[in-house]
């Protein structure tokens, strides 16, 4: 079994288990249901169990490799949480001349450790996840910065 179905599996196992709790404790203290649920589960039992079952699609959708290198970014990236404000940036070519050299001194750094030999797999790895990582954060500002284009045209017509 490889890593990814182990991880659907105990997923599917979680998801049991927190239907098992949920509806013992549910009825056990007669804890009122809302309308439009199903079994006469509570609304936060739905939304968790939702939660883990876009969880299980984003697993068994992404390949192995998509999905460890995804965990490494995040890793990085969570390591700087509070550093600094963060990645999104005002739409101006400075902005977006920043993330650049940010971007391209990390693939410096990335083709640097890829021309020493015996290779540090760590490092090459972390490198990689930098380059990613900026390359994400040009990714997510242009798509903001599309929508706000979207929006201001979106406005000019509707004057």
């Amino acid at each position: 079994m490889s890593e990814q179905e182990e991880k659907v599996q105990k997923i599917n196992i979680l998801i049991n288990e927190v239907r098992a709790i949920h509806v013992s404790v549910d009825r056990e203290h007669d804890i009122p249901m809302c309308e439009g649920c199903f079994e006469d589960w509570p609304c936060s039992t739905i939304l968790m169990i939702e939660h883990y079952i876009d969880l299980m699609e984003v697993l068994t959708f992404l390949r192995e490799p998509v999905l460890e290198f995804a965990e490494e970014m995040e890793k990085k990236l969570r390591k700087h949480d509070g550093d600094k404000s963060g990645w999104i940036f005002d739409n101006s070519p400075h902005s977006l001349d920043e993330l650049r050299m940010s971007l391209s001194s990390h693939l410096f750094r990335l083709t640097m450790s890829t021309g020493t030999w015996p290779y540090n797999y760590d490092k090459l790895i972390s490198d990689a996840a930098d380059v990613a990582n900026f390359a994400m954060m040009i990714a997510d500002n242009a798509r903001l910065w599309k929508e706000e284009a979207k929006k201001e045209v979106s406005s000019d017509e509707g004057h």
